[in-house]
């Protein structure tokens, strides 16, 4: 017999749930010091509890409040049993056997939860087997999680602190803290450094951390900058500041570096008319490091303009030759067609007006006289064509027209495509990206490097080639449409990464179009056809990696492999 399921629950299913632990009044096991405690977080799995997390250690402190969170996934349809356990640390050992169990309590996740809200704190008295006294309070607060590739990078340094001891003379020890607001009431550590010793000035090393983590990506969210002096048996508040993410970003910079005073909150609870200035903090460096998406740029209007080149040099074989690349008596075997339906369809979604140009090179026409670099129209005067079916219908013409000739060389294309993009001049509020798409029999992966320019010698800034392989034996299966796939996933950390360079970033999200409005119903039905084993990609377009070893899924970060099925491996991430 199972039970209802909540239906607030269900509208949460498949949110990500972030687990932010703090304890008060812990037992002190220890006889001189007091408990350095760790929380131990477990899941019941088949009836048997499995551990799924630890904190950091904490130590001399009954009051303890942790960093490292937990994040976990809802499944309404399962329940989800967790237990948390306190543990004493007495050594460096990972065996929890080692070290002086304080307590613990457990609770399913559902309990944890209060939707509509999106923060929830649940506090639940430790105990240990067979005793009811309690061992403590756990404070458990949930809050479903914003998931973020922001980041922020800070370079912080306090300036002129409080002392502290006796009389004030001595040099504080100190770490700086950061903490995020739960409910404007309470506020839980996100980050801590590393301590500082016998100094008013201290310097903490650059650090990042991920906006989710800061604020959950809330820019208005109050956060809390505090100073700590730890005297290794206590924990004295020098100073804090409560700000937000939005505010620390507009702050105006005091020649290299924003600074933001420090106040004591006894001294403001006192009542006492002097200034509360406990010291200051100096930020050398605080920056918001924005990691957008492909989708981001779609969706503000950003196009892709598409070049396509086709190579037509002896090298491929003449058409009348059965292992000609160019053969054309079987057109399902037409390698330079399949790529040009795949890759290209798949590009040219992106282009409302879809224009493409097209270019042959390395051959003649029988009965004109060209260049080696000629329209694959075959008309000096139109080297753009509407649509991919437009451009396999020139390529059937063309080729049946050509003669052969060489050598394979790319350079005429490549200038020719970077002439155009110099015209379409991207800018913030014309954001075009053009693509040139090379298809040739001649294919070499050590060519995968950087352009240089012929007259300066100078290296891009940025790696802008990719070259994906279709074999003869996969035309027309999963195997060619997966390095089609795993070429616009190239093709999209290129486009990332010159916005970046060029400090452009998405526009305003504009509404996006229907499939009807993508394709013109009298003469682009063909076009549709060929793209609706693509289409779902498109839909969660936020291709993004290739990195070093290869493309990889921009929601996890997780490595794919070439040949994967790469749409299939987003899906199950998003």
């Amino acid at each position: 017999m199972t039970s209802e399921i909540d239906p607030a629950l269900l509208a949460l299913s498949g949110s990500k749930i972030e687990i932010l632990i703090s304890c008060n009044n812990l037992a002190d096991l220890d006889e001189f010091t007091k408990t350095d405690p760790m929380c131990v977080m477990s899941i019941k799995q088949f009836g048997q509890w499995k551990e799924y997390g630890r904190t950091e250690a904490i130590r001399n402190t009954l009051n303890p409040r942790f960093v490292s969170s937990f994040i976990v996934n809802l499944e309404p349809s399962v329940t989800q049993h967790l237990k948390f356990s306190l543990y004493d640390i007495d050594s460096r050992s990972q065996d929890l056997k080692h070290h002086d169990f304080v307590g613990f309590t457990d609770v399913t996740l559902d309990k944890l939860l209060n939707y509509p809200k999106t923060v929830c704190t649940t506090s639940k008295n430790l105990r240990t087997a067979g005793d009811s006294r309690p061992r403590g309070m756990i404070n458990i607060t949930t809050e479903i999680l914003k998931d973020s590739r922001n980041k922020v990078s800070i370079h912080a340094q306090g300036h002129k602190l409080d002392k502290k001891g006796l009389f004030s003379m001595n040099k504080p020890d100190v770490y700086l803290e950061i903490s995020r607001s739960i409910e404007n009431i309470v506020y839980l550590p996100v980050y801590r450094t590393e301590i500082v010793y016998k100094s008013t000035n201290p310097r903490w090393r650059p650090f990042e951390i991920s906006l989710q983590k800061l604020c959950n990506t809330e820019w208005d969210r109050n956060i809390e900058f505090s100073c700590w002096h730890y005297s290794g048996s206590n924990y004295h508040l020098i100073g804090r500041k409560i700000t937000s993410l939005r505010d620390m970003n507009n702050q105006p910079m005091n020649g290299h570096y924003k600074e933001v005073p420090l106040s004591s909150p006894k001294k403001e609870k006192s009542g006492k008319k002097k200034p509360t200035y406990t010291g200051s903090l100096r930020f050398y460096q605080f920056r918001v490091d924005l990691h957008y998406t492909l989708l981001d740029f779609i969706r503000g209007g950003l196009e892709l303009n598409l070049v396509i080149a086709i190579d037509f040099t002896a090298s491929n074989g003449n058409i009348d030759e059965e292992l000609s690349l160019h053969n054309i008596s079987d057109i399902r075997d037409n390698q330079y067609l399949d790529a040009i339906e795949t890759i290209g369809s798949l590009i040219t979604q992106y282009n409302h007006d879809r224009q493409i140009t097209a270019f042959g090179f390395g051959a003649k026409w029988t009965n004109r006289d060209l260049p080696y670099c000629f329209p694959l129209t075959g008309d000096q005067n139109r080297y753009t064509v509407k649509g991919i079916k437009a451009v396999t219908e020139a390529y059937e013409t063309a080729v049946c027209n050509l003669k052969f000739g060489g050598p394979t060389c790319v350079a005429h294309v490549i200038e020719k495509a970077a002439n155009i993009a110099e015209r379409e001049n991207t800018s913030q509020n014309k954001q075009v990206y053009t693509v040139l798409l090379i298809i040739t029999g001649q294919f070499n992966s050590d060519r995968e490097v950087k352009l240089k320019n012929d007259k300066t010698k100078e290296e891009a800034l940025r790696r802008n080639t990719y070259f994906a392989a279709f074999k003869k034996d996969n035309t027309n299966t999963s195997a060619n449409i997966s390095a089609a796939r795993e070429s616009f996933a190239a093709l999209s950390m290129q486009i990332l990464e010159y916005m970046k360079i060029n400090s452009i970033h998405p526009n305003k999200a504009k509404l996006l179009r229907t499939e009807k409005e993508w394709f013109d119903p009298d003469n682009e039905k063909d076009d549709m056809e060929v793209s609706s084993k693509l289409i779902k990609v498109t839909s969660s377009a936020s291709l993004s990696g290739l990195s070093h070893n290869g493309p990889s899924c921009p929601t996890c970060g997780a490595q794919i492999e070439p040949g994967s099925n790469l749409y299939s491996d987003i899906d199950n991430c998003l």
